[in-house]
């Protein structure tokens, strides 16, 4: 298994930073917090296709997809996208072929199972 993390900063709105450290494989998981305009997203998928990945899944626990997050969608390399139902997305705008590409993980089972567990 390769392992790789992204260099990123945040000052005053802006985002910087573009090294990758570590090695991809051919197809890459990125994760992060949240998927707000997919900025962040599309740099980490082109810093993994610049280093010899072919394809890219995308993954976050919030998907917000501000703006429709046009640039996530349009990346090329990005063969699937992730978020969880933290978000309802349908009320988000996001054009009729986006939203189809959005595989959602439904989170409610996993949490009261956690609550579940506490008790044991």
């Amino acid at each position: 298994m390769h392992f790789a993390v992204m260099d990123k900063r945040r000052s005053e709105g802006r985002v910087s930073g573009s090294g990758l450290l570590g090695t991809v494989g051919k197809h890459v998981l990125v994760v992060d917090d949240m998927i707000g305009s997919g900025t962040t997203l599309c740099r980490a998928t082109t810093a993994c296709l610049g280093a010899g990945s072919e394809q890219v899944t995308v993954g976050a626990t919030h998907g917000l997809f501000q703006d429709g997050a046009t640039a996530l969608f349009a990346q090329p390399g990005i063969v699937n996208i992730v978020a969880t139902d933290s978000v309802e997305i349908e009320s988000l705008g996001l054009l009729d072929e986006d939203l189809a590409r959005v595989k959602i993980i439904e989170t409610a089972d996993r949490f009261a199972q956690c609550i579940r567990n506490l008790g044991d």
